[in-house]
């Protein structure tokens, strides 16, 4: 019993930690969170930015918010109302070992760069960013796969 619990007790912060990556950043999640819900758990002023910058002892977050309906950003324009999370960028002030970071990227798709290697989950619209064997950032971006969030260029021309 007590292996059990001292196996329970080193995994289950590293599965919470996972579960939350998973979800978002402390509850906020691109598409599902607006500027209220930014303003509401981070304490920070949201609503009249399109990018708001959150600093903790580990981390940096830049959150980015929609200012107008079929707004252009990240190369793709958004059908969604004014206000709402598009994208959660976290860096990290301490690099995480590749083998400790709480989402498993062996199956993500790889893509190189000079210096960084890109995991990237398109179904759950996660993209690790790990250089020299160390998780540098996270970005969670809205699925590729819900094309009701994207705008058509007809209804664009409409804005």
């Amino acid at each position: 019993m007590k292996y059990f619990s001292l196996v329970l007790l080193f995994f289950l912060p590293i599965a919470a930690q996972m579960s939350v990556y998973s979800q978002g950043f402390r509850g906020l999640s691109p598409i599902q969170s607006s500027c209220t819900d930014v303003e509401n758990i981070l304490k920070i002023k949201a609503c009249d930015s399109s990018k708001v910058s959150y600093v903790t002892e580990n981390e940096n977050v830049e959150i980015y918010l929609l200012r107008e309906t079929c707004q252009k950003l990240f190369q793709t324009r958004w059908n969604v109302q004014r206000g709402i999370v598009i994208a959660i960028i976290i860096e990290y002030r301490k690099s995480i070992p590749i083998n400790e970071f709480p989402i498993n990227v062996e199956k993500f798709e790889r893509s190189y760069s000079d210096v960084e290697i890109f995991f990237t989950n398109s179904d759950r619209s996660i993209e690790v960013s790990v250089m020299s064997g160390n998780v540098v950032s996270l970005r969670l971006m809205p699925s590729r796969h819900n094309r009701a969030i994207f705008c058509q260029d007809s209804i664009c021309d409409d804005y």
